[in-house]
């Protein structure tokens, strides 16, 4: 059997070399259609400065998560005092179809319980899409840089700088956001995210060059209305799903939930659709985000045998301390 290679004439347009420095990101965007289709749309609203534009922007996700534990107002602020000011926003919901062709090229390291509870937790509510703007004349694109201050999603490994410390929870999966982590991501992410109408109106938004941080703010402000508000607490969530569990007395799924919390089940034996169904099947009140800020403590997130389909992104911390980016 021959061995399948990608060609160039598989792709029906080229992903410039600005926008990516890894060549198999230039290969796989190359023949994706979300990426073709925002691409088109940057191009046709952003005409000839579009090149040069997607070197200074950078696109910010707030997630459910951010909106729960009223988070958004914080790190916000503080993306804007590193000199990045939003010039366009808006809103969408996730779906299960659309979390996995968002992370299609990351879920193949993910395990199926990690998957399972980030659909719970992305299709819980709005996300916030924001574009970001830097006058500042940056070597790299603003969205590397970004992405670089936006800290890993292990708190333990976080440092006081990262846009990811500025958040109240403290969680390896509810980290807030999601940063694009190049030009070209930040394309490809707003063609999953979005139609063409609503593109052509966060593009032309953003082309206005306006800081839009007041009417963001109140647009923000609408979302928490939406949402109640939790303290995301991993001691108090835990104190709660055992003191819930203790009211059955005679509940056979109580010593799998236990043995869940105490980590003594195999990584093989976890599921989270199995433990919401026992929950569910007992009426026992667990609140969601308590139970996720648990049990995604305790689960494996990645397989460590897996290689990812793209490298590691390289590091510019000293680029960005170099450029005094981290005054604050």
């Amino acid at each position: 059997m021959k061995r399948f290679e990608f060609t160039s004439t598989m792709a029906p347009i080229t992903v410039p070399m600005d926008f990516t420095i890894m060549e198999e990101k230039r290969i796989l965007f190359s023949m994706d259609c979300y990426y073709k289709e925002s691409w088109e749309d940057f191009a046709r609203i952003w005409d000839t400065d579009c090149k040069e534009l997607m070197k200074k922007v950078g696109l910010v996700i707030f997630k459910p998560d951010a909106f729960v534990s009223r988070n958004v107002d914080e790190i916000l602020n503080y993306i804007c005092k590193l000199g990045f000011y939003p010039i366009s926003y808006m809103s969408f919901r996730y779906s299960r179809h659309m979390i996995r062709d968002f992370w299609r090229y990351q879920f193949n390291t993910f395990t199926r319980q990690c998957v399972d509870i980030l659909d719970d937790i992305y299709t819980f509510s709005d996300s916030l899409c924001v574009l970001f703007y830097t006058n500042k004349d940056f070597e790299y694109p603003t969205s590397e840089i970004l992405s670089e201050l936006k800290g890993p999603s292990d708190p333990l490994e976080r440092k006081s700088y990262h846009i990811r410390s500025k958040s109240n929870v403290s969680s390896r999966i509810l980290n807030s956001i999601h940063t694009s982590d190049e030009p070209a991501d930040v394309i490809r992410d707003i063609g999953v995210c979005f139609n063409d109408d609503e593109r052509s109106r966060l593009l032309q938004m953003a082309y206005d060059f306006k800081n839009v941080k007041i009417n963001l703010k109140k647009y923000i402000n609408k979302m928490y209305e939406k949402i109640t508000y939790k303290n995301l607490s991993y001691t108090d969530s835990l104190s709660k799903i055992m003191l819930e569990i203790q009211k059955e007395t005679n509940f056979e799924g109580k010593d799998y939930i236990r043995r869940y919390v105490d980590r003594e089940l195999h990584i093989e034996q976890v599921s989270w659709t199995v433990l919401k169904k026992i929950i569910k099947n007992k009426d026992l009140y667990i609140d969601l985000w308590d139970l996720i800020l648990v049990i995604s403590e305790i689960i494996e997130t990645k397989y460590s045998t897996v290689d990812r389909i793209f490298p590691e992104q390289r590091s510019l911390y000293f680029y960005v301390k170099l450029m005094g980016v981290l005054k604050y």
